[in-house]
């Protein structure tokens, strides 16, 4: 009889402490007063799981990334848990198909810029590879590290376009969900098929992440396409878009407090863009042949790819 205790008192207190750690290895997003609870799982020295809150505030227009934490990594699993590193998940909320810039954003006092071609010559299409060899230039395209971020596109289980973020120094992930960029509003039914939107592009200065998305087909299929947005890492929120058709080169280059960007596509007007860092407006088009494929910069010369030309610009500050 009492090893028949023994063995039902072990088996409930094994059933106890399974149950314990289910209930704390959830995380959970709360909304609260215009605020999003984070939890954050960690562990103790003695490998016991608990909760440690954090906030991300809304901007004045009501925006919040919708975050959730997904797993705990630790970069060197015995050391009691000092270099545990946290995965977020964030819905990135789509705040405009047109121009928008958050009340946060203000406005700065620019140097201008300006570019001075120099050359203008065809390619022949298919000789991508030779022009970046030519040039000295590395390839822009996923997955790709910058030595700070190491950055990878994917798709979900849903299809649904993604970036995941690693931050070199430090091992932290975010995980950027850019479902509410996929579709739009407007666009020609028959074309539905066509006006998927995914993911072009990405780059983080100063803590600002900017995206670049679009589709692959026509502007009149579905106009509101190829935006560049503006990210910030500290809470997750977006601090501008640009407006419709401003973005869909494969990459683009920072100049000072400027992004270089492109838009072309068959039968639509062709441009270099500069646009604003701080607001996100765009302030210069600069016309070119053919569609934008990669914009490149190497110290003071912007090394610009299109479709059948190639071009150099002197980057000069006025």
């Amino acid at each position: 009889m009492r090893k028949q205790k023994l063995m039902l008192g072990a088996i409930l207190v094994a059933a106890g402490l399974l149950m314990g750690c289910a209930g704390t290895a959830k995380g959970s997003t709360e909304e609260d007063r215009g605020t999003a609870a984070v939890e954050e799982v960690q562990a103790d020295e003695n490998g016991n799981a608990s909760t440690e809150e954090d906030t991300i505030s809304e901007d004045e227009n009501g925006l919040t990334a919708e975050a959730q934490t997904e797993d705990v990594e630790s970069s060197d699993p015995g050391n009691s848990g000092e270099n545990e590193q946290m995965d977020t998940y964030v819905i990135l909320p789509n705040p405009s198909f047109s121009y928008y810039r958050s009340d946060r954003v203000q406005e700065r006092e620019l140097t201008a810029i300006a570019l001075i071609k120099e050359s203008e010559e065809p390619n022949e299409i298919i000789d991508e590879d030779k022009w970046f060899q030519d040039n000295g230039l590395q390839r822009q395209g996923f997955p790709y590290e910058d030595g700070e971020y190491r950055y990878e596109a994917f798709r979900n289980e849903a299809d649904q376009p993604a970036i995941f973020l690693t931050e070199l120094a430090t091992g932290k992930t975010v995980t950027f969900d850019l479902r509410e960029y996929q579709y739009s509003t407007e666009y020609v039914e028959a074309d539905y098929d066509f006006i998927d939107q995914n993911l072009f592009y990405a780059a983080v200065r100063d803590n600002v992440l900017y995206l670049a998305t679009g589709h692959y087909t026509y502007a009149e299929s579905c106009p509101q396409t190829a935006y560049i947005t503006a990210v910030d890492l500290t809470d997750n929120s977006v601090l501008w878009k640009t407006e419709p058709l401003t973005c869909n080169a494969r990459g683009f280059a920072f100049v000072d407090d400027y992004i270089i960007c492109g838009y072309g596509f068959t039968a639509e007007d062709d441009y270099l863009k500069i646009v604003r860092i701080d607001t996100g407006e765009v302030v210069q088009e600069i016309p070119v042949k053919t569609a934008p494929d990669y914009i490149i910069r190497q110290d003071w010369i912007l090394y610009v790819r299109t479709y059948d030309t190639n071009y150099t610009f002197m980057i000069a500050v006025e």
